[in-house]
């Protein structure tokens, strides 16, 4: 992904150069850090992008019905990852044991592939009339 300024972001997908311009992102987000540093709860309000990162955030969210790679336009989604031990300056993240959604009032979801296959398939279209 790369940010614009604060409210927008170009997402490419590296495989094949589809790109999403301009994606608005103005929804602010805020990580809440426990007190012991084993858990973090992301609080998302839309509009956002949520990439899940390990089988554990693919599970919460595919529990809720919600893509692996989404954006959603409005509503808020809530999420709190445990990690096995707290994190150290310097030193790789620990492993993830364990995450929950708790809340989700995402709408208008779009799955972050379709919309990138989409994209492509423009691309295409666009270069072929051009031809």
């Amino acid at each position: 992904m790369e940010f614009r300024d604060e409210s927008t972001a170009d997402i490419t997908r590296a495989s094949d150069g589809a790109m999403l311009d301009e994606v608005d992102l103005s929804g602010t987000s805020f990580d809440i850090y426990s007190a012991d540093g084993t858990s973090i709860t992301y609080d998302r309000p839309g509009p956002a992008v949520v990439v899940a990162f390990d089988e554990f955030e693919t599970a919460a969210l595919a529990e809720q019905g919600l893509p692996q790679a989404f954006l959603f336009l409005s509503g808020r989604l809530t999420e709190t990852v445990t990690f096995e031990s707290t994190p150290e300056p310097g030193q790789e993240v620990p492993e993830v044991v364990a995450a929950e959604i708790t809340e989700n009032s995402a709408e208008y979801v779009f799955d972050l592939c379709d919309l990138l296959d989409q994209a492509a398939q423009d691309s295409a279209e666009e270069e072929a009339s051009a031809s």
